[in-house]
């Protein structure tokens, strides 16, 4: 084997190098864009400094049984591959590197191996399709035709020229797999972002026997940028939501099956038909033509995140914030999972990232507005959807996600909970509560003691309280106090939760020539509310009415950033004299109140 430190394609060739890509990296991800822009780079390099090296970066490998392990670099080398699948046509050197696709070796990933032959043959049409592979390989043979005949001279060039630096790593890494968190640390200290989960996915399955099957599991639960079933155009939103908790409610391999749509209607006959292995399954790459919501959807967690979620409900650890440090996944994992655990971690991995699609809200980011989308919903009931989405919205803003979402999962594990959106959001309320001290103490509601989350929890149970029907035709007064006139309705109806929040004094800090304000009344709950930083910086210490105006504006445009400070601007609006102290401390009185109310509200 060449120890070489730095190769071209000729040098591969003589030196008969051989590369593998191992388990734990991830999929080929290279757009047609980036391949464009390498190949008009490659070219404009090779018009300007023929006989010199283009230099392609930095590959780390292990050498293992005489073949180098692409521990790093993976995509630039499947990129050659899929150069060399084209110019092999016109180059015989380049026939020579890819010698009948056996220069690389995708491991557990035969249906890519047999496709990029596929390609090489010009193959392109029935059966299994990597899409990405496929528009690469096309955006190289457009280009070779676009040059024409210079496409020869240009292939050779390559051939030559293309570098590499190739940096192996110590035989250590060889014997002991493990070793590599070595590796991931160093280089995660020079600044470079690799992830640790990458490497737990080999960890987790050295040794199984059934490790297609597992690394079909992990693949799936890892791709956060799709939902794991499809929603078909002709599916309506109640029907696909259905589908999801079908799917919740299989079995791992009826599930797994069913979301690589599997054919499997001869075993519900009862026939004794076994499942066909899992190599024997390709998942429909339609299915990843589109991603995850053309809103641009995104979960509330990470896959790291998940993964922790996951093993701390596997194993009922009960962990706090030490645990949830995603920097510490694999040292976490070797602490708390043995190898007689992997397999009932993968079922629950797979169960619980089902729940994740269907009954935890993903945000919708469109631009600099965020919402959110909730897929799990009764039949002919928006209501109890549209209140468990913003109640999970709120908790999302205000509640670490280690604390709501495993607490979610928790209760959607345990078989015997009801899974109706009202049952969901009582348990969810009923916890919250729990978390916090009532009834709610007024002198812990001021500026510099306050916790954020009761201005949050303030302007969820405001918003509920304008959705849910009304039980009479006349309300009390105390409805009436905190209900909006009905030109606010829909505005108050589409408020969003936002993070990354500043408190907001309605009557400012600096105010010159007032002596009815003390600086404890400005710093009182009822002169505060919560804003954006930039509203916050954009208010400063204007006069109340202005900032009243631009409350109005929000109010009219529907992008309202609280609905406290809406009904401040209402409470004031209704007084002559506008906002005046009195009026701030008859206002927190009555949301103090109304939250301590909130508790009984289950």
């Amino acid at each position: 084997m060449n120890s070489n430190t730095k190769f071209t394609p000729a040098v591969i060739v003589s030196s008969e190098g051989r590369f593998i890509v191992p388990l734990y990296q991830r999929l080929f991800a290279w757009s047609k864009k980036e391949v464009s822009e390498l190949l008009l780079d490659l070219r404009t390099h090779f018009e300007q400094h023929p006989d010199q090296p283009y230099y392609l970066g930095v590959v780390t490998t292990i050498v293992d049984k005489n073949k180098y392990c692409l521990v790093d670099g993976q995509q630039r080398f499947t990129v050659l591959m899929l150069m060399a699948s084209v110019f092999r046509h016109f180059s015989e050197n380049w026939n020579l590197f890819f010698d009948m696709g056996k220069r690389l070796e995708l491991f557990a990933r035969e249906k890519d191996e047999l496709y990029l032959s596929k390609l090489s043959k010009k193959e392109l049409d029935g059966g299994y399709v990597n899409v990405l592979m496929r528009d690469a390989y096309t955006e190289i043979s457009k280009f070779a035709e676009k040059i024409g005949s210079e496409k020869q001279n240009f292939a050779e060039a390559c051939f030559k020229h293309i570098t590499i630096f190739n940096s192996i790593l110590p035989n250590e890494y060889v014997n002991e797999p493990s070793s590599l968190n070595k590796y991931f640390e160093v280089m995660n200290s020079a600044g470079v972002n690799l992830e640790q989960h990458e490497i737990l996915k080999v960890t987790l399955l050295e040794g199984m026997e059934n490790q297609s099957e597992l690394l079909t599991i992990w693949n799936l639960c890892s791709d956060f940028s799709r939902p794991l079933l499809k929603k078909k155009e002709d599916v309506g939103l109640y029907a696909y939501s259905k589908e999801y908790e079908s799917l919740f409610n299989r079995g791992t391999k009826d599930a797994l099956y069913k979301i690589l749509d599997y054919d499997s209607s001869s075993l519900s006959k009862g026939t004794s038909k076994s499942y066909p292995t899992i190599a024997e399954i390709d998942v429909k790459a339609e299915d990843f033509d589109n991603p995850f919501s053309d809103n641009n959807e995104r979960s509330v967690v990470t896959f790291p995140e998940f993964l922790l979620l996951t093993l701390d409900i596997y194993k009922n650890n009960g962990g706090g914030m030490s645990f949830y440090k995603t920097d510490n996944l694999t040292e976490t994992f070797s602490k708390f999972l043995t190898k007689s655990d992997v397999q009932g971690f993968y079922e629950c991995m797979l169960k619980l990232r089902i729940a994740l699609d269907c009954y935890v809200i993903r945000r919708k980011v469109d631009g600099q507005d965020s919402r959110y989308s909730l897929t799990y919903r009764n039949e002919n009931e928006s209501v109890s959807h549209d209140c468990l989405m913003q109640y999970e919205a709120m908790l999302y803003v205000s509640t670490p996600y280690y604390k709501w979402v495993k607490e979610l999962l928790k209760y959607l594990n345990d078989g015997d909970n009801d899974k109706s959106t009202e049952s969901i959001l009582a348990h969810l309320k009923k916890w919250d509560n729990n978390q916090h001290s009532h009834p709610v103490e007024k002198d812990k509601m001021t500026y510099d003691t306050i916790d954020r989350y009761w201005f949050w929890r303030l302007d969820y149970y405001l918003w509920e309280h304008e959705i849910l029907p009304k039980e009479t035709e006349d309300e009390d007064e105390s409805s009436v106090l905190i209900s909006y006139p009905k030109e606010y309705h829909q505005s108050v109806l589409d408020y969003v939760f936002r993070a990354n929040r500043s408190i907001e004094h309605l009557h400012p800090q600096n105010q010159s020539n007032n002596e009815e304000w003390s600086r404890k009344d400005i710093d009182s709950f009822g002169n505060l509310a919560m804003i954006s930083q930039s509203f916050n910086s954009q208010q400063s210490n204007e006069d109340v009415h202005v900032k009243f105006s631009r409350v109005e504006s929000q109010a009219r445009n529907k992008a309202l950033q609280s609905l406290k400070l809406l009904r401040m601007y209402l409470d004031a609006k209704g007084n002559a004299d506008g906002w005046t102290n009195d009026i701030a401390q008859k206002h927190g009185d009555k949301m103090i109140d109304f939250l301590n109310s909130t508790f009984e509200i289950v």
